[in-house]
């Protein structure tokens, strides 16, 4: 078996783990917060509508920052747009700036060009309940998982990006070459929205909670790097892809110099967050929360868009859908079809509920494995 052939395997050994071997989540009792009331924030918000313009518009916050840059990410790819940004990043952190950002630990193994960048004064990164396992990849992270699946399977999702608390981008995209239209094989469709206003402080109030956390841990504490390295490792990386891809730069420099003033319009928000509790009890206080701030909506919706990657129940079930039909709401669900899924799992497990969404009365809309977006740069074959 050849590296990258056991490489995937021991992945999806460790997917398979995930999706076949994890159990039901406990309730969350039905006293939980039953007292609580959501606020509502004001709000410029512009739906950034292609691909290019969302990075575009990450460069250009960072080139014009002034005082610090928070980030929340599931992962960050070692490719031309996560090493471009992150060398963005480090140029900002030079004028001094203050950079904090914090990431998943699913994807992170012995990154010493990422670790590298932590021992900049003005750059911080912090991994979220990171695996024991270092230094022999997927195969230490199954057996790792195996062992504290209760705790490990807790991952952090959120995508955040807060430059100077007055501009903020939230989304679904993590940062990499196929988020944002330039891998040259396949890329994610997605959209991200970028926010001005009071809405801001409640995102960074969060932040700060998960940042202050015992949850997270310097990347230098879990990954060692040579003091003085001068980021020879990161800088070598960036080099090489530079070298690599020099047109994909061309485009994202265009992109930027095209940017204009955000057409954004005036909002009220109402941001809902996870609970740093669940990493105790696994319990859905996230999933809680959401249900009973729209719970208002759900019952007197005479239609319902749904647009989401996975398609999962809940124990068996889909509550939500299941309430919105009851009340002969006319249900539209927009997702992945099997083929255009990058997940080896949850395709099939959603094959096996897609007669009974069916039945329920529910519109499926699936993406075709050859989609192909004009905002991208690079199509798919």
């Amino acid at each position: 078996m050849t590296l990258s052939k056991l490489k995937t395997a021991c992945a999806f050994m460790l997917v398979a783990l995930v999706t076949g071997c994890a159990q039901p989540f406990p309730e969350v009792e039905q006293s939980f917060e039953a007292s609580w009331k959501t606020d509502e924030y004001q709000a410029e918000a512009y739906l950034i509508p292609t691909a290019d313009e969302a990075f575009a518009r990450r460069v250009d916050l960072v080139r014009n920052a002034t005082t610090s840059i928070d980030m929340t990410y599931f992962s960050w790819d070692k490719n031309t747009l996560g090493l471009m940004l992150l060398d963005e990043l480090k140029q900002a952190a030079d004028r001094g700036v203050q950079v904090r950002l914090t990431l998943d630990d699913l994807l992170i193994f012995n990154e010493k060009w990422l670790a590298e960048l932590s021992e900049h004064d003005n750059i911080q990164i912090k991994i979220f309940n990171p695996f024991n396992s270092r230094k022999i990849g997927w195969i230490g992270r199954v057996f790792d998982f195996a062992g504290n699946q209760k705790q490990l399977d807790n991952r952090l999702h959120e995508k955040y990006f807060n430059v100077d608390h007055h501009s903020m981008i939230l989304g679904g995209r993590n940062i990499g070459d196929e988020y944002f239209g330039f891998n040259k094989d396949a890329n994610f469709f997605d959209m991200d929205t970028l926010f001005t206003g009071d809405i801001i402080k409640p995102f960074a109030d969060n932040y700060e909670s998960l940042w202050q956390s015992e949850y997270v841990t310097p990347i230098n504490e879990l990954i060692a790097v040579k003091q003085g390295s001068d980021f020879r490792k990161f800088d070598k990386a960036y080099a090489k892809a530079t070298k690599k891809n020099p047109e994909i730069l061309a485009v994202i420099e265009r992109s930027v110099d095209r940017l204009e003033q955000p057409n954004a319009i005036s909002v009220e928000v109402t941001p809902v967050f996870d609970s740093l509790h669940k990493l105790h009890d696994n319990k859905p206080y996230f999933r809680t929360r959401a249900e009973r701030t729209i719970g208002e909506y759900l019952d007197s919706a005479k239609t319902a868009i749904i647009s989401t990657p996975y398609i999962v129940p809940s124990d068996g079930e889909f509550k939500t859908i299941d309430r919105l039909t009851n009340n002969n709401t006319d249900v539209t669900l927009i997702t992945n079809s099997s083929a255009s899924n990058d997940s080896g799992f949850i395709p099939a497990y959603y094959e096996k509920h897609r007669t009974e969404l069916l039945k329920k009365g529910v519109n499926l809309l699936e993406y075709k494995d050859d989609a192909i977006n004009e905002d991208h740069y690079y199509h798919a074959d």
